[in-house]
């Protein structure tokens, strides 16, 4: 009876870290429609700022309550189109190994949700300043990205999700379920 009791209450903490968390749906514009988690809300001009180091300010970036995970979203005009999708990939996994110490991929390739082809990365990213001439060294930082590279109407779009690497298997199958909702409008 013991053992009965023990395996259902490992079986539910196990449940527990993969929950899924409730999706809401959001028209952020006239051209983007996504489901976000109901516990995420937008984060302030101020909090992205300090987040996100771009020229361009994101669309919307939402974030849990403790500021640990965020889904961003942007926008930029290019000349690329999605019949170069196979040579854009090859460019952003560059991209993306360039900018991390470490690298482990889940997946990279090209999907198709709801009539729009995008080219998704799911990885895992470790990155630790490393400078001769630093005066002290910041702690490493351990990342769970899902990000997704879409093209429309002569621009690109972008849905960047991030999270601590540690909460990857709780996150995992919410974030697939709200890159599978996106809709370019």
């Amino acid at each position: 009876m013991k053992r009965i009791i023990v395996c259902l209450l490992l079986c539910s903490f196990a449940v527990a870290g993969v929950a899924q968390e409730k999706l809401t749906k959001l028209k952020l514009n006239k051209e983007i429609e996504v489901r976000v988690p109901a516990s995420f809300s937008p984060m302030s001009e101020q909090e992205i700022v300090s987040r996100y180091l771009s020229n361009s300010t994101p669309i919307a970036v939402y974030g849990n309550e403790r500021r640990t995970t965020d889904f961003g979203i942007s926008k930029n005009a290019t000349r690329w189109t999605m019949k170069d999708s196979e040579i854009l990939k090859d460019f952003y996994k560059a991209s993306i190994l360039s900018t991390y110490n470490e690298v482990k991929f889940y997946k990279e390739e090209l999907v198709a949700y709801n009539d729009q082809v995008f080219i998704l990365f799911e990885f895992l990213s470790y990155f630790k300043e490393e400078s001769e001439n630093a005066i002290s060294t910041k702690s490493a930082v351990n990342k769970y990205t899902y990000i997704m590279y879409g093209i429309r109407d002569g621009n690109l779009y972008v849905f960047n999700f991030n999270a601590p690497s540690n909460d990857r298997e709780y996150w995992q199958k919410t974030v697939g379920k709200m890159m599978k909702s996106i809709k370019l409008l």
